[in-house]
């Protein structure tokens, strides 16, 4: 069959629309009782009574805003002229930005990654990439939520953070975050393997839903800051080959589908010899598809086949 070359499920997603930003008002904040931070052994701050005055139960302690950067942001409201905007919290929409400027999001029904800069209260993200799993809105309702983050996010939005809430603004619509100090976000899909990856932490959900079939990948960067998910998402239609490769500290995982057509499917780096993958049988994807999940030699360039039992190619994936 004829190689086919592609970039398994991802592609640039451009046209972000440019939208106004509407500057939030400010907020008036009358101090009832004295207090000053400082530091606890632990790092994290505490509240003492400055002098003069005893602490006492009913002290307000100002509570620190969590940084943008380096927080792991997960998705509780979200509106458009008011009006919340319903959305799946299994799992949650999520967003982060690690420290070298990367920006990760799940929007509810792909993932996106790209560039992030913040200035001037003002988040801008460029650069994207996305996954390409088909967003319907559910029936009585306008517009998926992963439109309206899409809106918000790609149009230059006002944010703000209050304590643990970061709030992202643009034009008539609002999305509301609160902060998350879990590992990973909270999900009730199928945990297929949770390790470490060259000393990062990583999980691998699986999930299916009426023939859609979603694998997703979670981590940490290699100091321990949230790094966002990626993930491969399809039907049962044509079954094919949908793999992704992430590398993290001279290692690489390789996860995602194979068509159950195929009895064996190998990985081959460039210049490396053919390594055979384990299948794995994935609850709800048969018939259709088998999951593979393996730590596999890096590389820009490798290629995954897949055979039948009388050893016939059934699907070739070719990457870079």
């Amino acid at each position: 069959m004829t190689d086919r070359d592609r970039e398994a499920g991802r592609a640039d997603v451009a046209g972000w629309r440019q939208a106004v930003v509407v500057a939030a008002a400010g907020v008036a904040v009358v101090a009832l009782v004295a207090v000053a931070v400082v530091q606890r052994d632990d790092g994290a701050p505490t509240a003492a009574a400055s002098p003069g005055t005893e602490a006492n139960d009913t002290a307000v302690v100002p509570v620190a805003d969590r940084p943008f950067v380096g927080t792991q942001w997960l998705l509780v409201e979200a509106t458009v002229d008011g009006e919340p905007v319903p959305f799946e919290d299994d799992p949650p929409p999520s967003l982060v930005i690690d420290d070298a400027e990367r920006f990760s999001q799940y929007d509810g029904c792909n993932h996106q990654g790209g560039e992030a800069t913040l200035a001037a209260g003002q988040l801008r993200v460029g650069n994207l990439a996305s996954t390409l799993v088909g967003c319907v809105a559910p029936p009585g309702q306008a517009q998926h939520i992963s439109t309206v983050i899409g809106e918000v996010v790609g149009s230059t939005p006002r944010y703000e953070i209050d304590g643990d809430t970061l709030t992202l603004t643009s034009g008539d619509a609002r999305l509301t975050y609160e902060a998350s100090d879990e590992l990973f976000t909270p999900t009730d899909a199928q945990i297929l393997e949770q390790g470490e990856l060259g000393g990062v932490p990583y999980r691998v959900t699986w999930s299916s839903d009426g023939g859609s079939y979603w694998m997703e990948l979670q981590r940490r960067t290699g100091d321990q800051q949230p790094q966002g998910g990626s993930g491969v998402g399809t039907g049962i239609d044509d079954p094919e080959i949908n793999l992704m490769k992430v590398d993290a500290r001279g290692s690489s995982l390789l996860f995602g589908l194979v068509p159950s057509s195929a009895a064996r499917a190998t990985y081959q780096a460039e210049d490396g010899e053919p390594v055979d993958l384990e299948l794995r049988v994935l609850d709800g994807a048969e018939p259709g598809y088998v999951g593979v999940l393996a730590e596999v030699d890096g590389g820009r360039r490798w290629t995954v086949t897949a055979y039948d039992e009388a050893g016939v190619e059934v699907d070739q994936l070719r990457w870079g």
